[in-house]
């Protein structure tokens, strides 16, 4: 599930306007390590669909906007309409 969070994701350089903008946060991550292109990174997916990678020196964010994400999370991307979250929220 992991993994197909991070593939169906947007990689975002910074926390822009982008992200703080169009995303929200709730009170519920997952953490973990991985490694990719031979580093070691320490994850967190937020259950408002947004995640970031830290390797202690640079940060990625990601977003995982995509309909096929919505029952991933407890609060999928807001920045369209739709009934997400397996019909439990309206936007």
């Amino acid at each position: 599930q992991i993994e197909k969070i991070f593939s169906l994701s947007d990689k975002y350089k910074e926390m822009s306007d982008t992200m703080t903008g169009f995303w929200l946060w709730f009170p519920c991550e997952i953490t973990g390590e991985l490694i990719y292109n031979k580093k070691n990174w320490h994850f967190s997916i937020n259950a408002a669909a947004t995640a970031e990678w830290s390797d202690g020196k640079e940060t990625i964010y990601w977003g995982c906007s995509r309909e096929k994400c919505d029952d991933m999370f407890i609060l999928p991307y807001p920045g369209r309409s739709y009934i997400g979250g397996g019909g439990k929220l309206i936007w």
